[in-house]
């Protein structure tokens, strides 16, 4: 992993900091809607990675992953229940 550790915002509303590999943030909740999950260097500020349109129902429990070396990263959802 070659990559500092991540932010996490949701709508522009800080969710996590610091996230390093292989670690992760905890759940948190959220208005059901649909939001960008922004992923930023917490070093540098850099937004990393932008997932736009990401939709949460009020029923669900999700999992937003950044995944990839620095400069390639990718992501995606998934519903956890």
């Amino acid at each position: 992993w070659n990559s500092n550790p991540l932010n996490v915002a949701v709508n522009n509303v800080p969710q996590a900091s610091g996230v390093a590999f292989p670690n992760a943030s905890g759940y948190v909740q959220l208005a059901s809607g649909t939001y960008p999950v922004t992923f930023t260097d917490a070093v540098t500020g850099a937004v990393m990675l932008q997932l736009e349109n990401v939709n949460f129902t009020a029923v669900g429990t999700y999992t937003v992953y950044a995944i990839g070396p620095a400069g390639a990263l990718g992501g995606f959802v998934t519903q956890d229940d």
